[in-house]
């Protein structure tokens, strides 16, 4: 999160999604807490990936 560009940041949540949302009933979070140091265009990333991850699949 603190390192990665936004579009970065989607390709992985993406990439997890797959790997473990497969049958639902994962709670997406990037961790327990968001360190200062990461920028809030990849917090916003991070939320667009999770919204938009069920209609990629489509």
């Amino acid at each position: 999160m603190p390192h990665g560009t936004p579009e970065e940041v989607k390709k992985e949540v993406w990439k997890n999604l797959d790997i473990a949302g497969e049958k639902g009933g994962l709670l997406a979070a990037p961790t327990h807490m968001l360190e200062p140091e990461v920028p809030l265009e990849n917090v916003l990333a991070y939320v667009e990936a999770c919204r938009e991850y069920g209609g990629k699949k489509k």
